[in-house]
Protein backbone atom coordinates (compact mmCIF):
# COMPACT_ATOMS: atom_id res chain seq x y z
CA UNK A 1 0.00 0.00 0.00
CA UNK A 2 1.62 3.48 -1.10
CA UNK A 3 -0.45 6.91 -0.27
CA UNK A 4 -0.62 7.45 -3.83
CA UNK A 5 -3.34 3.92 -3.59
CA UNK A 6 -5.14 5.82 -1.09
CA UNK A 7 -5.27 9.49 -2.95
CA UNK A 8 -6.12 7.30 -6.06
CA UNK A 9 -9.09 5.63 -4.60
CA UNK A 10 -10.23 9.25 -2.82
CA UNK A 11 -9.56 10.55 -6.74
CA UNK A 12 -12.20 7.63 -7.78
CA UNK A 13 -14.35 7.79 -5.21
CA UNK A 14 -14.76 11.71 -5.21
CA UNK A 15 -17.23 11.43 -2.40
CA UNK A 16 -14.33 12.48 -0.13
CA UNK A 17 -15.03 9.28 1.92
CA UNK A 18 -13.66 10.55 5.72
CA UNK A 19 -12.56 7.35 6.73
CA UNK A 20 -10.34 6.95 3.89
CA UNK A 21 -8.85 10.69 4.29
CA UNK A 22 -7.58 9.88 7.94
CA UNK A 23 -5.99 6.87 6.60
CA UNK A 24 -4.32 8.51 3.91
CA UNK A 25 -3.10 10.89 6.81
CA UNK A 26 -2.51 8.32 9.09
CA UNK A 27 -0.12 6.78 6.64
CA UNK A 28 1.73 9.91 5.27
CA UNK A 29 2.83 10.92 8.58
CA UNK A 30 3.65 7.18 10.30
CA UNK A 31 5.85 7.10 6.67
CA UNK A 32 6.77 10.10 4.86
CA UNK A 33 6.99 12.37 7.68
CA UNK A 34 7.88 10.51 10.44
CA UNK A 35 11.22 10.87 11.30
CA UNK A 36 10.38 14.67 11.64
CA UNK A 37 7.86 14.24 13.69
CA UNK A 38 10.00 11.75 16.24
CA UNK A 39 12.62 14.57 16.28
CA UNK A 40 10.18 17.30 17.08
CA UNK A 41 8.45 14.77 19.56
CA UNK A 42 11.92 14.31 21.73
CA UNK A 43 12.15 18.52 21.65
CA UNK A 44 8.53 18.93 22.52
CA UNK A 45 9.16 16.43 25.34
CA UNK A 46 12.30 18.37 26.53
CA UNK A 47 10.30 21.86 26.54
CA UNK A 48 7.41 20.46 28.93
CA UNK A 49 10.30 19.46 30.74
CA UNK A 50 11.65 22.79 30.98
CA UNK A 51 8.00 24.20 31.54
CA UNK A 52 7.44 22.05 34.12
CA UNK A 53 10.72 23.07 36.24
CA UNK A 54 9.87 26.77 36.13
CA UNK A 55 6.50 25.87 37.40
CA UNK A 56 7.75 23.87 40.12
CA UNK A 57 10.86 26.24 40.91
CA UNK A 58 8.81 29.45 40.74
CA UNK A 59 5.23 28.17 42.51
CA UNK A 60 3.57 29.07 39.14
CA UNK A 61 0.53 27.57 38.31
CA UNK A 62 0.17 27.95 34.40
CA UNK A 63 1.76 29.22 31.91
CA UNK A 64 -0.58 30.14 29.16
CA UNK A 65 0.18 29.52 25.25
CA UNK A 66 -1.74 30.43 22.11
CA UNK A 67 -4.70 27.85 21.34
CA UNK A 68 -2.40 26.81 18.19
CA UNK A 69 0.75 25.54 20.09
CA UNK A 70 -0.86 24.52 23.22
CA UNK A 71 -2.06 21.78 21.10
CA UNK A 72 1.19 21.61 19.02
CA UNK A 73 2.45 20.44 22.94
CA UNK A 74 -0.18 18.12 23.42
CA UNK A 75 0.46 16.22 20.58
CA UNK A 76 2.35 17.17 17.41
CA UNK A 77 1.32 14.54 15.52
CA UNK A 78 -1.99 15.32 16.38
CA UNK A 79 -1.69 18.46 15.44
CA UNK A 80 0.11 18.09 12.04
CA UNK A 81 -3.17 15.81 11.39
CA UNK A 82 -5.75 17.95 11.93
CA UNK A 83 -4.40 20.80 9.89
CA UNK A 84 -3.80 18.09 6.77
CA UNK A 85 -7.12 16.42 6.87
CA UNK A 86 -8.72 19.52 5.21
CA UNK A 87 -5.86 19.77 2.90
CA UNK A 88 -6.34 16.40 1.71
CA UNK A 89 -10.86 17.17 1.69
CA UNK A 90 -10.26 20.03 -0.59
CA UNK A 91 -7.32 18.14 -2.96
CA UNK A 92 -9.90 15.61 -3.51
CA UNK A 93 -12.77 17.89 -4.06
CA UNK A 94 -10.82 19.97 -6.77
CA UNK A 95 -9.22 16.52 -8.15
CA UNK A 96 -5.22 17.90 -7.77
CA UNK A 97 -2.87 15.34 -9.49
CA UNK A 98 -1.19 13.10 -7.41
CA UNK A 99 2.30 14.90 -7.94
CA UNK A 100 0.94 18.56 -7.07
CA UNK A 101 -0.98 16.84 -3.89
CA UNK A 102 2.36 15.47 -2.31
CA UNK A 103 4.04 18.61 -3.32
CA UNK A 104 1.19 20.54 -1.45
CA UNK A 105 1.24 18.36 1.85
CA UNK A 106 4.74 18.17 2.39
CA UNK A 107 4.92 21.81 2.06
CA UNK A 108 1.86 22.50 4.99
CA UNK A 109 3.41 20.17 7.26
CA UNK A 110 6.90 21.44 6.73
CA UNK A 111 5.29 24.82 7.24
CA UNK A 112 3.35 24.12 10.65
CA UNK A 113 6.23 22.06 11.50
CA UNK A 114 8.95 24.94 11.17
CA UNK A 115 6.54 27.61 12.63
CA UNK A 116 5.89 25.61 15.95
CA UNK A 117 9.76 24.67 16.53
CA UNK A 118 10.17 28.65 16.13
CA UNK A 119 7.93 29.56 18.71
CA UNK A 120 9.02 26.64 20.97
CA UNK A 121 12.47 28.30 20.63
CA UNK A 122 11.51 31.28 21.48
CA UNK A 123 9.72 30.33 24.84
CA UNK A 124 12.30 27.80 25.44
CA UNK A 125 14.80 31.30 25.68
CA UNK A 126 12.89 32.53 27.83
CA UNK A 127 11.78 30.09 30.26
CA UNK A 128 15.97 29.30 30.14
CA UNK A 129 16.23 32.71 31.20
CA UNK A 130 13.71 31.95 34.05
CA UNK A 131 15.52 28.81 35.13
CA UNK A 132 18.90 30.61 35.61
CA UNK A 133 17.14 32.99 37.91
CA UNK A 134 16.55 30.67 40.00
CA UNK A 135 19.12 31.08 42.14
CA UNK A 136 18.18 34.68 42.51
CA UNK A 137 16.08 36.46 44.78
CA UNK A 138 13.02 36.39 42.24
CA UNK A 139 9.47 36.60 42.59
CA UNK A 140 6.50 37.12 39.81
CA UNK A 141 5.06 40.75 39.96
CA UNK A 142 3.21 41.25 37.32
CA UNK A 143 0.47 39.86 36.05
CA UNK A 144 0.17 38.10 39.80
CA UNK A 145 2.26 35.59 40.95
CA UNK A 146 1.20 32.53 39.93
CA UNK A 147 0.15 33.08 36.02
CA UNK A 148 1.37 34.53 33.15
CA UNK A 149 1.29 34.75 28.96
CA UNK A 150 3.86 33.70 26.66
CA UNK A 151 1.94 34.32 23.49
CA UNK A 152 1.45 38.30 22.56
CA UNK A 153 -2.20 37.83 20.38
CA UNK A 154 -5.23 39.84 21.42
CA UNK A 155 -3.33 41.12 25.16
CA UNK A 156 -2.82 44.61 23.38
CA UNK A 157 -5.72 47.14 22.74
CA UNK A 158 -7.05 50.91 23.76
CA UNK A 159 -3.77 52.23 22.40
CA UNK A 160 -1.72 49.87 24.85
CA UNK A 161 1.13 47.12 24.47
CA UNK A 162 1.44 45.78 27.96
CA UNK A 163 4.19 43.42 29.05
CA UNK A 164 4.44 39.22 29.40
CA UNK A 165 5.32 39.45 32.91
CA UNK A 166 7.53 41.28 35.26
CA UNK A 167 9.76 40.35 37.63
CA UNK A 168 11.75 41.34 40.52
CA UNK A 169 15.20 40.56 40.92
CA UNK A 170 16.77 41.67 44.13
CA UNK A 171 16.08 45.02 44.25
CA UNK A 172 15.03 45.52 40.56
CA UNK A 173 12.07 45.20 38.04
CA UNK A 174 12.65 43.53 34.59
CA UNK A 175 9.18 43.77 32.29
CA UNK A 176 9.48 41.18 29.14
CA UNK A 177 7.86 41.78 26.17
CA UNK A 178 7.19 38.67 23.52
CA UNK A 179 6.89 39.65 20.06
CA UNK A 180 6.44 42.94 20.63
CA UNK A 181 5.24 46.07 18.89
CA UNK A 182 2.01 44.61 17.73
CA UNK A 183 -0.50 47.16 15.92
CA UNK A 184 -3.38 48.78 18.85
CA UNK A 185 -5.36 49.96 16.59
CA UNK A 186 -6.84 49.90 13.14
CA UNK A 187 -4.01 50.39 10.70
CA UNK A 188 -4.34 51.72 7.08
CA UNK A 189 -1.72 51.11 4.16
CA UNK A 190 1.25 52.31 4.27
CA UNK A 191 1.78 55.57 2.36
CA UNK A 192 5.66 56.77 1.17
CA UNK A 193 6.99 59.40 3.27
CA UNK A 194 5.03 58.70 6.70
CA UNK A 195 6.34 57.36 9.68
CA UNK A 196 6.37 53.44 9.82
CA UNK A 197 3.22 52.93 11.74
CA UNK A 198 3.28 49.78 14.53
CA UNK A 199 1.73 47.28 12.08
CA UNK A 200 4.56 47.54 9.83
CA UNK A 201 7.61 47.61 12.01
CA UNK A 202 9.64 44.36 12.13
CA UNK A 203 9.39 42.65 15.56
CA UNK A 204 12.02 41.43 17.66
CA UNK A 205 11.46 37.88 19.60
CA UNK A 206 11.91 39.39 22.95
CA UNK A 207 12.04 42.88 24.24
CA UNK A 208 13.29 43.36 28.14
CA UNK A 209 13.11 47.09 30.38
CA UNK A 210 14.58 47.48 33.28
CA UNK A 211 12.11 48.78 35.39
CA UNK A 212 8.47 48.60 35.62
CA UNK A 213 7.26 49.19 31.99
CA UNK A 214 3.56 48.78 32.01
CA UNK A 215 3.02 49.93 28.45
CA UNK A 216 5.90 50.63 25.72
CA UNK A 217 3.66 52.56 23.63
CA UNK A 218 4.87 56.26 23.87
CA UNK A 219 3.04 58.96 21.19
CA UNK A 220 4.72 61.68 23.12
CA UNK A 221 7.88 60.34 21.00
CA UNK A 222 9.10 60.45 17.51
CA UNK A 223 10.33 56.58 18.36
CA UNK A 224 8.01 53.74 17.40
CA UNK A 225 8.23 52.38 20.98
CA UNK A 226 9.90 53.08 24.73
CA UNK A 227 13.42 51.98 23.83
CA UNK A 228 14.27 49.01 25.39
CA UNK A 229 17.53 47.73 27.33
CA UNK A 230 17.53 44.79 25.39
CA UNK A 231 16.67 42.88 22.15
CA UNK A 232 17.10 39.30 22.32
CA UNK A 233 16.76 37.52 19.03
CA UNK A 234 16.15 34.19 18.42
CA UNK A 235 17.59 31.51 15.94
CA UNK A 236 16.80 28.16 15.63
CA UNK A 237 16.59 26.97 12.03
CA UNK A 238 20.66 25.70 10.59
CA UNK A 239 21.77 28.00 7.57
CA UNK A 240 19.44 31.34 9.05
CA UNK A 241 22.32 33.73 8.20
CA UNK A 242 22.05 32.77 4.70
CA UNK A 243 18.32 33.07 4.77
CA UNK A 244 16.35 36.76 3.56
CA UNK A 245 12.78 37.53 4.66
CA UNK A 246 10.25 39.96 3.45
CA UNK A 247 9.97 43.10 5.38
CA UNK A 248 7.69 45.64 4.62
CA UNK A 249 9.38 48.12 7.27
CA UNK A 250 12.64 47.75 5.41
CA UNK A 251 10.61 48.15 2.45
CA UNK A 252 8.36 51.49 3.34
CA UNK A 253 11.71 52.95 4.94
CA UNK A 254 13.93 52.47 1.68
CA UNK A 255 10.94 53.56 -0.80
CA UNK A 256 10.49 49.73 -2.01
CA UNK A 257 14.32 49.94 -3.14
CA UNK A 258 15.21 46.84 -0.38
CA UNK A 259 12.11 44.08 0.40
CA UNK A 260 14.13 40.84 0.97
CA UNK A 261 16.71 41.16 3.90
CA UNK A 262 18.81 38.90 5.69
CA UNK A 263 19.73 38.68 9.36
CA UNK A 264 22.55 41.20 9.63
CA UNK A 265 20.24 43.50 7.79
CA UNK A 266 17.32 43.01 10.31
CA UNK A 267 19.63 43.67 13.47
CA UNK A 268 20.70 46.52 11.71
CA UNK A 269 17.29 48.10 11.84
CA UNK A 270 16.42 46.88 15.65
CA UNK A 271 19.64 49.46 16.30
CA UNK A 272 17.82 52.62 13.81
CA UNK A 273 14.36 51.89 15.03
CA UNK A 274 14.27 50.44 18.62
CA UNK A 275 17.43 52.22 20.04
CA UNK A 276 18.44 49.13 22.42
CA UNK A 277 21.26 49.39 24.60
CA UNK A 278 22.41 45.92 23.76
CA UNK A 279 20.92 43.12 20.80
CA UNK A 280 21.56 39.23 21.96
CA UNK A 281 20.98 36.69 19.33
CA UNK A 282 21.07 33.41 20.77
CA UNK A 283 20.92 30.10 17.86
CA UNK A 284 20.17 27.03 18.36
CA UNK A 285 22.85 25.87 16.13
CA UNK A 286 26.49 26.09 15.81
CA UNK A 287 27.15 29.55 14.00
CA UNK A 288 29.97 29.83 11.94
CA UNK A 289 33.19 32.24 13.70
CA UNK A 290 33.46 34.59 10.32
CA UNK A 291 29.31 35.26 11.11
CA UNK A 292 29.51 35.84 14.98
CA UNK A 293 32.68 38.21 13.93
CA UNK A 294 30.29 40.16 11.38
CA UNK A 295 27.79 40.14 14.66
CA UNK A 296 30.54 41.44 16.99
CA UNK A 297 30.95 44.36 14.76
CA UNK A 298 27.42 45.14 15.12
CA UNK A 299 27.46 45.14 19.17
CA UNK A 300 25.53 41.85 19.06
CA UNK A 301 26.58 39.26 21.19
CA UNK A 302 25.77 36.03 20.03
CA UNK A 303 25.36 32.50 21.88
CA UNK A 304 25.14 29.55 20.12
CA UNK A 305 25.06 26.25 19.82
CA UNK A 306 22.87 25.40 22.94
CA UNK A 307 20.58 22.90 21.45
CA UNK A 308 17.86 23.06 23.78
CA UNK A 309 20.19 23.17 26.92
CA UNK A 310 18.58 25.63 29.70
CA UNK A 311 22.27 26.04 30.96
CA UNK A 312 23.69 27.60 27.77
CA UNK A 313 20.91 30.13 27.87
CA UNK A 314 22.71 31.18 31.64
CA UNK A 315 24.99 34.11 29.55
CA UNK A 316 21.93 36.13 28.81
CA UNK A 317 21.32 36.33 32.73
CA UNK A 318 24.95 37.29 33.07
CA UNK A 319 24.26 40.25 30.00
CA UNK A 320 21.32 41.87 31.36
CA UNK A 321 22.01 41.86 35.43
Amino acid sequence: MTWECLYNRLLEGGSGDGELILDLADFLLDNDFKVDLKSVEREVSRYVSLYEDVCAFFDIKYIFHSRAFSSFLQSPREHVKHIIVPKIRRAVRRRVDPSRFYRLINLTVKKCIDTNCRILFQNFVVLSMLYNLYSFDVEFVYPNGSWFHLDRKGHQHGGVIPPNFIIRVNDGYFSFFLEAPRPVEWSLPLKSGEPLPLHAAPRPDILIYRGWVENIVDKSSTSIIKPPNFIIECKEVDGWWKSTRLSKGIKHITNGEIENVDAFSVIELYYELYKPEKIILVSKVKVPRGVKYKLSLRGVETIDNIRLNPIAVGRIVELIL
